[in-house]
This record gives C-alpha cells, sequence and structure tokens, in this order.
C-alpha cells in the first residue's frame, strides 16, 4: 500500500491539487495551543501522507506548495512541506499502519498530527529564527504573535 504504484501516484496528485486549491483561496486555521495561523493545505498533506506513504507525501508536499504568496519563499516553502510529508508518511507507516487497533488508533493519529506540527513544522521555524530572523518575519508575514 505504501510504495508509489498507480493509484497512490493519483491520490497524492489528487490531494496535492485539494491543497494547492485551499492554499490559493486564502483558507487559514490556528494551530491548537499557539497562535501560529496555518494554512488547510496541512489537513491533506498529513492525511495524504499518511494514505499514500513517504513518497506520495513528498508528491503532496511538492503540489500543494507551488504557490505562495511570497514568491521568493517558494523553494522554502516546498522543501518545508515536502520534508515534514516525508517524515508523517515514514511515522505513519512504521509506528500506526497495522500496529495500532481502537481506540489506540485514534490517540495514534492525534499523535501522529502533533508530531506533525510540534518537531517536524514548526522546529523549521524555530531554526529558520534563529539562523536569519528577517527571513522568518518574511516567511510568517506577520502570522506570528
Amino acid at each position: 500500500m505504501k510504495t508509489i504504484n498507480g493509484r497512490n501516484l493519483f491520490l497524492a496528485v489528487i490531494f496535492g491539487l485539494l491543497a494547492l486549491i485551499l492554499i490559493i483561496a486564502d483558507l487559514f486555521f490556528t494551530i491548537p495551543g499557539t497562535s501560529i495561523l496555518i494554512d488547510a493545505r496541512q489537513i491533506f498533506i498529513v492525511i495524504g501522507s499518511a494514505i499514500t506513504g513517504p513518497a506520495g507525501g513528498i508528491i503532496i508536499g511538492a503540489i500543494a506548495s507551488i504557490y505562495h504568496p511570497t514568491p521568493d519563499l517558494i523553494v522554502y516553502v516546498i522543501l518545508q512541506h515536502m520534508f515534514g510529508a516525508f517524515l508523517l508518511g515514514l511515522c505513519y507507516k512504521k509506528f500506526v499502519y497495522e500496529k495500532v487497533a481502537m481506540p489506540f488508533f485514534i490517540l495514534a493519529w492525534i499523535s501522529l498530527i502533533l508530531c506533525y506540527y510540534f518537531l517536524f513544522y514548526i522546529p523549521i521555524f524555530a531554526i529558520v529564527y534563529f539562523i536569519n530572523q528577517s527571513l522568518f518575519q518574511i516567511i510568517t508575514g506577520g502570522n506570528i504573535q
């Protein structure tokens, strides 16, 4: 199920395109427990990466990140989403898929989503913040209060 076959490639492209449409539509949410705004593409990246695996996650992350309001940051945004999607796909395959049954499956999903944000996604912001604060301000666009 986790290799890139025709079905997984098709699903990865669909999830990536849906995420791209939502970012173009300017739909945002707040990460629970923080004041960080994220776009709705994260939902499709998380679910799509779990369904299609690490390779599908890379495809979803790349397609979902083609557009960014600041064109100079497109490479950064693509790499950030591809990295998080790849790691999420690996973790789902290794720790959740066919290893956890209900009701622990729900807890595993919640843990996986928390890992995506707090271990794979937010640390990249922190690294950029400590390396180059002006780039950090450009990337976040004032979304972090």
